[in-house]
């Protein structure tokens, strides 16, 4: 099993799961989702009482996230103006 330095390269390594799932997502008429929304909507829902998940199953996620969910979640989030990607500028 690959070991992940940072989160950061977690992200990197399944982006383009990301991006094909938002692609979907947009099909699907979610065209405010973007790939960091997803993400963030995973770590904050899915995985965050979760240790050694398997790669995987991190892509399983992102591919069969449930579009709905992930739309509302980003209302909720701009509503609160709360919508940045969870690994950059929220060390503070």
């Amino acid at each position: 099993m690959k070991k992940f330095k940072t989160i950061e390269d977690l992200y990197k390594t399944v982006f383009p799961a990301l991006k094909s799932r938002k692609e979907d997502l947009h099909r699907e008429k979610y065209v405010m989702v973007t790939e960091d929304d997803i993400w963030n909507y995973l770590v904050e829902t899915n995985w965050i009482d979760s240790e050694n998940l398997e790669l995987s199953t991190i892509i399983d996620d992102i591919l069969n996230v449930d579009g709905y969910k992930v739309s509302q979640y980003v209302k909720d989030k701009m509503n609160s103006k709360e919508r940045y990607l969870y690994f950059k500028g929220n060390e503070e």
